[in-house]
């Protein structure tokens, strides 16, 4: 018997066992294969952001419209997981204006032209669960500080969060319908809006507190 109480050539023995393989570098592929997995899913977010953004100025360049990147750069980044208002301001062209070379159907006033936008629209709208809250003509201006612009309609749509917007925004029947949206406006605004407190789902009937 040896020093560490076994018998001299025992196999159980890990100090007289010489075809036992050491562990050490087994241990360490592991904790490498571990580290890199961990920077694969710390990564993944980042790339999806990007291609985000990325598809949403493609779209955005292709319909020739001016953006935001600060506010692109919310949507895709933003820790706001709720539901959101997208207030649009529109003013109207006299006459639908259509591109050279558009064979699709056209609409003789701007009007009639957004019209045709938001049918083409629809399945897509329903799809993202998009929904109208406000569609008002407007009056007028009644007072201003600055620059005055005038506006025919405002319209204020739900967006249950930022994800649906992107995915509306980025899907091709958009791009499509962007003939009609061009055709009928001379101007437009679309502004992202939070309200200071909860927003309540339109598609959903209002809960009354009955207590008095």
């Amino acid at each position: 018997m040896d020093l560490h109480g076994q018998m001299p050539g025992c196999r159980c023995c890990p100090i007289n066992n010489k075809n036992m393989k050491p562990q050490g570098g087994s241990m360490t592929k592991t904790f490498v294969l571990l580290l890199f997995a961990l920077a694969l899913i710390a990564l993944a977010p980042a790339t999806v952001v990007a291609q985000g953004v990325d598809d949403l100025k493609s779209t955005l360049d292709h319909l020739d419209l001016e953006y935001s990147e600060e506010v692109l750069d919310w949507l895709v980044n933003s820790d706001h997981d709720g539901p959101f208002h997208m207030v649009n301001l529109l003013k109207f062209r006299k006459e639908a204006e259509y591109p050279d070379g558009y064979k699709g159907k056209r609409a003789k006033t701007g009007v009639e032209a957004n019209q045709l936008y938001i049918e083409a629209l629809r399945p897509l709208i329903e799809q993202a669960g998009n929904s109208s809250v406000v569609r008002n003509r407007v009056i007028g201006t009644v007072a201003w500080i600055g620059n005055d612009e005038e506006w025919d309609m405002i319209a204020v749509v739900y967006y249950p969060n930022r994800d649906s917007f992107v995915r509306f925004l980025s899907n091709p029947l958009y791009r499509e319908a962007g003939a009609h949206k061009h055709a009928a406006l001379e101007r437009t605004r679309a502004i992202i809006t939070l309200p200071g407190g909860p927003i309540v789902d339109p598609t959903r009937p209002a809960v009354i507190n009955s207590e008095k």
